[in-house]
């Protein structure tokens, strides 16, 4: 037996049997879109009930990244099919979520958002017309430890970074759903989501287009605030981490016409990837009123008052 094989079954059995007849135990063997759905049979048909497991989640990125190893190139086809199937998973809500319920876990996540992470996210968009400041990402910390915002992270072994969405905000149930799990990406999907939760918040209706591009700049921020070094990948994020170098020089402002163009630069490069571009959101949830926007008002005052004080203020 192949160690691959060994190591496989430690995980998941079943995987490891079908990948053996199907590769007679090669771990040299590079996977095909025909060998993905014959692997991974059981696991299709059973997702469709049940959540992909941690173990199961390991094992499809052990034995995919045995493939890479022996011709990346070639596998090409068979990671396209694995994504496939991991973004039918994601849509179903099988990608193993977990709500964050402790304060041990819940803390970390508004401490972030309150660190420098975002202090330098200040800006009005040209789009929702929202302005954003360090305070918002501290009033969705505080919503998050208050349990008003449901955390949930996906624990598939590193699968469901392979998911299209990075993560996702349902503003209807008010849910944060995180599925990178490498701690750099992490952090800055919390904080493109956390755009979401300040405009599901502020009950401003806008655009799907405008929303994705106020979440993709503040992001950008913070990125380039932690990680400068980041590599640009994808146009959405090259135009949206030159709009964010404006807002951290301090030029994103109304009046300045390359901030202007560098904003419809990002909601064009949305447009391209996103399927929702052109369709307006309400935030207003049925029979909510204006609860949440009330509720986020008080919040933010509190936090100002505070920070206020702290600085020997009134």
């Amino acid at each position: 037996m192949s160690k691959l094989f060994d190591d496989l079954a430690a995980l998941d059995k079943n995987i490891a049997d079908r990948w053996k007849r199907r590769t007679r135990d090669n771990d040299k063997h590079v996977l095909s879109v025909k060998d993905i759905d014959y692997i991974l049979d059981d696991v299709i048909k059973s997702a469709r009930t049940t959540s992909i497991t941690e173990k199961q989640g390991s094992a499809i990125v052990m034995l995919f990244n045995a493939s890479i190893a022996a011709d990346a190139e070639k596998s090409a086809a068979a990671r396209d099919r694995i994504i496939y199937y991991v973004n039918s998973w994601e849509t179903a809500f099988r990608l193993n979520l977990k709500a964050f319920v402790m304060d041990d876990e819940l803390r970390p996540i508004a401490d972030f958002l309150r660190n420098g992470a975002v202090s330098r996210i200040a800006f009005k968009s040209p789009g929702t017309k929202i302005s954003y400041a360090p305070f918002d990402y501290i009033a969705v910390g505080k919503l998050i430890l208050n349990r008003n915002v449901t955390v949930l992270r996906s624990m598939t072994g590193g699968l469901s970074v392979l998911a299209e969405d990075r993560g996702k905000y349902f503003h209807e149930e008010n849910v944060l759903i995180i599925n990178n799990v490498e701690p750099r990406a992490a952090r800055i999907t919390l904080v493109h989501e956390g755009t979401h939760v300040i405009q599901d918040w502020q009950d401003v209706s806008s655009f799907a287009h405008y929303d994705e591009a106020d979440a993709f700049i503040a992001a950008a921020v913070a990125e380039l605030t932690l990680y400068p070094d980041a590599l640009e990948t994808g146009d959405v994020k090259k135009k949206a981490r030159a709009a964010a170098q404006m807002v951290i020089d301090k030029t994103a402002i109304d009046t300045n016409k390359d901030w202007q163009r560098a904003y419809k630069n990002v909601v064009t490069a949305v447009g391209l990837v996103y399927k929702e571009y052109g369709l307006r959101i309400d935030k207003v949830k049925k029979g909510e009123g204006a609860s949440e926007r009330t509720k986020y008002k008080a919040l933010l005052q509190k936090i100002i008052t505070a920070d206020n004080i702290a600085k020997g203020g009134a």
